[in-house]
């Protein structure tokens, strides 16, 4: 009777257009985030049909130990509900195994950067708030006049709510009950990939088989940059240099919407010097070293988790909750007839001939 009447009081607040609960709200980007990059993980590990089966096992008996998507009830802020239709329509787009278009490639970029702004917005520490919950360091924008930093020593806390966020604290301790068997899964190369693996949107264009699963060491954006840096005349250069250290910044703000500005300031350090190393280069200077320089633009890449945690981590983005359809579109994939091209009009049949 209790849940009937909670079904009910949910309907009737959806009904009446009222807003989801701010922190719903914020598990519900998170939630987005990780099944996401779970897909692209899946996608990218050139999983066996054997290997398919087995993770999609794991992933059911995560979801029946308590592990469930958040589930908010009411209406979104009109930028975070622009932003989850998007995310949506991203992972429908890579759960059937198709490439993103430059159009909605362009849409997730925006939302994300609509998602951080509103995250930076809500950024404030709360001592008095639950140990652990998503109201220790974000408040709903609007609703508070004061700003506090969030202290250094929370980052670890901070870490454990947004795992906690993803899974459940029912989910927690059956994750890593099976992150064991998932690592008995995985090959060597397959872990080895996993390994470095941070959570990301949209995988590279036209990477079928990448080097790390969603991410690329070099990007065509960055060595398109750095010759627009190299061919600059000296009187445009100081215009030209801000504009491409203003773009670092947006870019490093889109990954970490608590950048501070001492941070800020280390990103255009780093990067602009990066730019003025290339223009001292000469033409076989630049050939030869365009790809290092185009690492370096990157930066630094996510602190690898240590060896003890790397099996759990794994775990968490190959079992999130939602996986299972993940999975579920992967096998069919998997198992749909290849087809021998035609070219004489008639219907293609099956690569074996069978009919």
């Amino acid at each position: 009777m209790k849940t009937l009447f909670a079904v009910l009081v949910a309907s009737t607040a959806v009904l009446a257009g009222d807003q989801a609960p701010w922190e719903d709200q914020l598990r519900e980007m998170g939630h987005l985030l990780y099944r996401t990059s779970g897909a692209n993980v899946v996608n990218g590990l050139n999983l066996t049909r054997e290997q398919a089966v087995e993770l999609r096992d794991l992933a059911l008996e995560l979801e029946r130990a308590g592990a469930s998507a958040p589930d908010p009830q009411g209406e979104f802020r009109g930028d975070l509900g622009r932003v989850r239709e998007t995310y949506r329509e991203l992972y429908q787009t890579l759960s059937r195994g198709e490439e993103v278009s430059d159009d909605l490639r362009a849409r997730v970029v925006s939302a994300r950067a609509e998602e951080s702004k509103a995250i930076a917005e809500s950024l404030t520490w709360n001592s008095d708030a639950p140990k652990n919950s998503c109201a220790r360091c974000h408040t709903e924008p609007g609703t508070s006049s004061s700003h506090r930093p969030i202290p250094a020593s929370a980052k670890k806390e901070q870490a454990y709510a947004h795992i906690a966020g993803g899974v459940g604290e029912r989910g927690l301790l059956t994750l890593s009950l099976l992150s064991k068997k998932v690592d008995r899964i995985l090959t060597e190369a397959q872990k080895a990939v996993l390994s470095e693996f941070s959570c990301c949107l949209v995988p590279p264009k036209g990477m079928s088989d990448p080097v790390r699963v969603g991410q690329a060491d070099v990007s065509d954006q960055a060595i398109e940059a750095l010759e627009k840096a190299r061919a600059a005349p000296e009187k445009d250069w100081p215009v030209l240099k801000r504009i491409l250290l203003a773009g670092a910044e947006k870019i490093e703000f889109l990954k970490r919407p608590d950048l501070s500005a001492a941070e800020k300031a280390e990103v255009s350090g780093r990067v602009g010097a990066v730019y003025e190393k290339a223009r001292t280069m000469s033409a076989m200077e630049f050939e030869l070293g365009k790809a290092d320089l185009a690492r370096e633009l990157k930066g630094p890449g996510p602190a690898q988790a240590s060896e003890d945690k790397r099996p759990f981590m794994a775990a968490f983005f190959l079992l999130t909750p939602g996986a299972v359809e993940t999975y579920d579109s992967l096998l069919e994939r998997m198992d749909r007839p290849a087809t021998a091209p035609k070219t004489d009009g008639t219907p293609a049949v099956p690569a074996d001939g069978s009919t």
